[in-house]
């Protein structure tokens, strides 16, 4: 190694760490709601960013994995572009709000991407490793708190307006899914490792699990149960021997029968009473969502091309509202309601191209990496899928933590895939175009 690759080498392992850690810092900042939270965010984003090119420079190029996802970002944010010149947005500063956290979201998208590669194992599996650890700390966090001060966030803060407060979240329903996407990389990483700790990591998904259950939210415990039927569909797929491959789907069965043992044994009773009354009583539980969203759909019948404007549904909806109340609704909870009435039906064609493209490169393409790599990556694919499900029930999109972990996380996914299934006869077609710029010719170079 050159002393120019080493310097370079440990540049990118400044960016990693940098990126990570700004993630998990989002979180605890009561989900990065704030204004200064979701600022310090994109600062550390920045920075990861800085060092990411810095560490090119010092090798003399920069080599970008291209993906279509990123045209369909950029169309996204013309699209609130021009929602902005055509003066169609009901609220201006919400629509420029939105567009710089779509790309916060999409430097972390780009971010994940190019600082774990699918050449290099080592830095899947100490993120697998950390993701495991984070997941611990914040679940025990989570449930001391829920025994000890339920309506207090670390003890000492009482929200403003109220809420569920689970975590370091003032509603149940955000920490759950900030865990559905952490719960299955780690899940992942225990598969694929050798850790000499497996018995201690195995017992820190027990407890972040047990903590979903514990919150009530019950997207939150549809959203595992979904995952954990995709990974037992996926193992399968991974492990192309049956003894692997049933120890796998048994061990992933084991971390849900001790999660709930667990849950069972920690809940005080009011958990099960409050899901009990959910399946007693479907139609009371979610009776204000679907007035929300009934209002959505009005929003979207009056501006059915180009929406209301991004982030514009606070400000638009008490000319929509149906019913009498004194609270203020910020959101549809349903965030593909809430993007339909916001984006219209090119903004929301857009979404649908981009779940389709994602869906395609994770679900239907093979991982050429290492093991770490392979299951890292599908973990990661499975926890996006979660988040989506319970995007049908609440608005975990709209919180720049879980947003930025969602982004981080398909980052992951597409990174780990990048060469296609080969079909019958077919050669292997590689997937992962990149584009290079030299420093010294100051040329760009377009390479398989």
């Amino acid at each position: 190694m050159s002393i120019s690759e080493i310097r370079a080498f440990t540049t990118s392992h400044a960016a990693r760490f940098i990126l990570v850690g700004a993630l998990m810092a989002a979180p605890l900042a009561f989900g990065a709601v704030q204004p200064w939270a979701w600022a310090g965010l994109a600062t550390g984003v920045f920075a990861a960013l800085s060092l990411w090119a810095l560490s090119s420079l010092k090798l003399g190029s920069f080599e970008i994995g291209m993906t279509p996802l990123y045209g369909v970002l950029l169309w996204l944010l013309l699209l609130i572009v021009a929602q902005r010149i055509r003066n169609v947005s009901f609220d201006p500063m919400g629509a420029h709000e939105a567009a710089v956290k779509l790309v916060l979201c999409a430097l972390v998208f780009f971010l994940a991407r190019e600082l774990f590669p699918p050449q290099a194992a080592h830095p899947w599996s100490r993120l697998g490793l950390a993701v495991t650890v984070y997941l611990f700390a914040i679940a025990l966090l989570a449930i001391l708190q829920f025994f000890s001060s339920p309506d207090l966030i670390y003890w000492t803060r009482r929200p403003l307006w109220g809420g569920t407060v689970f975590g370091p979240y003032v509603n149940h329903n955000h920490y759950a899914g900030l865990l559905e996407i952490l719960i299955p990389i780690g899940l992942a990483y225990i598969l694929s490792s050798r850790h000499g700790a497996r018995s201690l990591l195995f017992f820190a998904i027990v407890i972040a699990i047990a903590s979903v259950l514990l919150s009530g939210s019950r997207g939150g415990i549809l959203s595992l149960i979904v995952e954990f039927t995709i990974f037992c569909a996926l193992i399968p797929r991974q492990q192309r021997e049956s003894k692997r491959a049933r120890a796998a789907i048994l061990a992933g069965l084991s971390f849900a029968a001790a999660a709930l043992v667990t849950f069972l044994w920690f809940d005080p009773g009011n958990v099960i009473s409050r899901l009990e009354q959910t399946a007693t009583s479907p139609r009371m539980s979610v009776a204000d969502r679907r007035l929300y969203a009934a209002d959505a759909l009005r929003m979207f019948r009056d501006y059915p091309l180009m929406g209301i404007g991004a982030g514009s549904f606070e400000a638009a909806y008490p000319a929509y509202q149906s019913f009498s109340s004194d609270l203020v609704v910020n959101h549809v909870h349903n965030d593909y309601l809430e993007a339909l009435a916001e984006l219209g039906i090119v903004g929301f064609a857009l979404i649908l191209i981009a779940l389709f493209l994602f869906l395609r490169k994770v679900f239907f393409e093979h991982s050429v990496g290492s093991a770490a790599v392979h299951w890292v990556g599908t973990g990661a694919a499975v926890g996006c899928c979660g988040l989506l499900v319970h995007s049908f029930s609440d608005f975990n999109l709209h919180i720049p933590a879980n947003a930025a972990w969602f982004a981080f996380a398909a980052g992951l996914a597409t990174a780990s895939r990048p060469i296609a299934k080969r079909g019958p006869g077919q050669k292997q077609k590689k997937m992962r175009p990149k584009i290079r710029w030299h420093a010294s010719s100051h040329q760009f170079e377009a390479c398989p």
